[in-house]
């Protein structure tokens, strides 16, 4: 079976400290999605979850 997705580039091992640097993005936790904006990918879900798990991690944003 063919897999999409280039493994060795893309795996969950990598922290993502090289983006943070070189992107400047402060060491709080960052919501990311790459696919593209269509309704089957449902990212208004996730825009609804993110004040819940801000809350759930008392984290706000602006906070460094």
């Amino acid at each position: 079976m063919r897999i999409a997705i280039a493994t060795d580039v893309y795996y969950p091992q990598r922290n993502g400290e090289h983006l943070r640097q070189r992107f400047g993005v402060p060491k709080i936790p960052v919501v990311l999605h790459t696919g593209r904006l269509s309704e089957e990918k449902r990212v208004d879900v996730l825009i609804k979850a993110i004040s819940y798990v801000l809350r759930e991690m008392q984290v706000y944003p602006g906070e460094q």
